[in-house]
């Protein structure tokens, strides 16, 4: 009995949120454009930075504190 392969993935499209690298991880719709500290990640938006700092949550990446 032949193994059973999973169809491969479509491309995303051009201009998709798949497709940018810039986006925040966390919202998926702002440009990541804040770096966070010590680590020095910047995967997030200012506005999902924010929020992580005032929950005191840590790096989404590393899991450092920020």
């Amino acid at each position: 009995m032949p193994a059973l392969v999973p169809p491969a993935s479509p491309v995303p499209p051009k201009g998709s949120v798949e497709d940018d690298e810039d986006t925040c991880i966390i919202c998926l719709d702002n440009v990541a454009n804040a770096k966070l500290r010590p680590c020095g990640h910047s995967a997030t938006c200012r506005e999902c930075t924010d929020e992580l700092m005032k929950r005191k949550e840590p790096c989404p990446l590393c899991r450092k504190p920020i």
